[in-house]
This record gives C-alpha cells, structure tokens and sequence, in this order.
C-alpha cells in the first residue's frame, strides 16, 4: 500500500496524518495491493488561503466627562491579533481592551 500525497510526498503507512503547507489542489493517489494485483483510487484536496480579518468593533459608551473610562469589544472576523490606537497616543494589543480618557477630546479610535 502506497499513499501519494500529491506534493511529493507519500507514505506507506495504513493511516497517514499529512500537513500541507502550500495552497493549492492536490491529487492524492491510493494505491493497494496484494498477491492478486494492484488498484488506486484518487480524491483530490483543496488548501485554501486564510480569509482576511475584517476589524470590527463596538464600545459601551462614546461620551461622557473626563476621565471616562470606555470598555471596547471586538467584533473581528478572522482575527488573530489586534492593534488597538486609541487616538491619544496610546495604544494596546488586548482583544478587548479598556481604556481611559483623562482629557477632554474628540479622539478617532483604529483597530
């Protein structure tokens, strides 16, 4: 018994696990044999690309007196990590951070 992963490798092993580290389409190859003959039988494996984060986020509150302190929510698609500017010169890489304001300001928030 012979498995073609598609990518140049294969195994011999009854129950492969086979990581593939490249998008692409890949044609894995099976082929068993025994004193009587050989058959192969094929399927084919799709990597596909990570989808691309959508940032999102929401606050529980978007004025009030200083110092206010705002809790912020990410509502992210795909994220693995975040970069919060807080529009004050201060930053943060929590997934949910909380923040506060201690002057008086408009301030524009970027996740």
């Amino acid at each position: 018994m012979e498995l073609d992963f598609g990518d140049g490798d294969a195994s011999t092993s009854q129950n492969p696990v086979h990581t593939y580290s490249v998008v692409g389409n890949y044609t894995v190859t099976l082929s068993a044999s025994n004193e009587n003959g050989t058959n192969s039988t094929f399927s084919t494996i799709t990597v596909q690309q990570p989808a691309l984060p959508i940032a999102n986020f929401v606050s529980n509150i978007t004025s009030g007196y200083a110092p206010l302190t705002v809790q912020f929510t990410d509502r992210s698609e795909n994220a693995t990590g975040w970069s919060w500017d807080f529009g004050d010169g201060n930053t943060s890489t929590a997934q949910n951070p909380v923040h506060t304001y201690s002057v008086v300001g408009n301030y524009t928030v970027n996740s």
